[in-house]
């Protein structure tokens, strides 16, 4: 069964497009792979920050909300935004590398770094372990943002998603400080970056200023 939903315009609202994620929830009871059939399918128009975090928000929070879904405490404890947080690390540092499929441990690793410094975290290395791989194996299993596309090695599910998250950090984790937009924009003319900038500038709170230095950077490399 393969469920597929295409807009032909970018002239849809945002709510429209919403609605047609709810829909898919209400009338499907699958699993995730099928969901994302959807959802990617949603996803035909232009690259939209706002249009990628409507159908995330709809992985992460309304699919448990609807399924009931329970978590292991660990995973549970985290919030939408620290999950999102997270994937962003993981997702810049795997990004920076062109490590479109990355290691197990290595993944586990970056999880361990972002965990222990959460309220209430475990300062047994043992323990921090353990919550790593459950929580990899949760975001796999429940959400299907990580796949594991071969023993030990993962990528995200969609360089869609790769890319949103990579932008996200630069935007909402680093919180678009000088030296996090000063980073991206040095990755301006590299091929691979251009829908993390363009994702970037459509999340941005100050858009103006991110394109600015864009155009800082370009007539640089146009007066060479």
């Amino acid at each position: 069964m393969i469920i597929k939903i295409r807009i032909a315009s970018a002239d849809f609202s945002i709510a429209q497009v919403n609605n047609a994620v709810n829909t898919i929830i209400k009338i499907v009871s699958i699993n995730r792979h099928i969901l994302y059939t959807a959802l990617l399918s949603v996803f035909v128009v232009p690259p939209s920050a706002e249009l990628y975090k409507e159908g995330l928000d709809a992985l992460l929070k309304k699919w448990d909300a609807k399924r009931g879904i329970q978590r292991d405490q660990i995973y549970k404890k985290l919030s939408v935004q620290r999950k999102e947080d997270l994937l962003s690390k993981i997702a810049l540092t795997t990004f920076e590398k062109s490590e479109y499929f990355f290691k197990q441990k290595a993944a586990e690793q970056y999880i361990i770094e972002y965990i222990k410094n959460l309220p209430d975290a475990s300062n047994d290395p043992e323990v921090l372990q353990l919550d790593s791989e459950k929580i990899i194996k949760s975001i796999e299993a429940q959400h299907g943002l990580l796949v594991e596309r071969a023993k030990g090695i993962y990528s995200f599910s969609h360089l869609t998603f790769h890319e949103y998250f990579t932008a996200r950090e630069f935007i909402s984790v680093q919180q678009s400080s000088d030296e996090a937009l000063q980073s991206l924009v040095k990755h301006f003319t590299e091929k691979r970056w251009r829908e993390v900038c363009l994702l970037a500038v459509g999340m941005s709170p100050n858009a103006n200023r991110l394109l600015l230095l864009i155009k800082n950077t370009v007539d640089k490399l146009v007066s060479i």
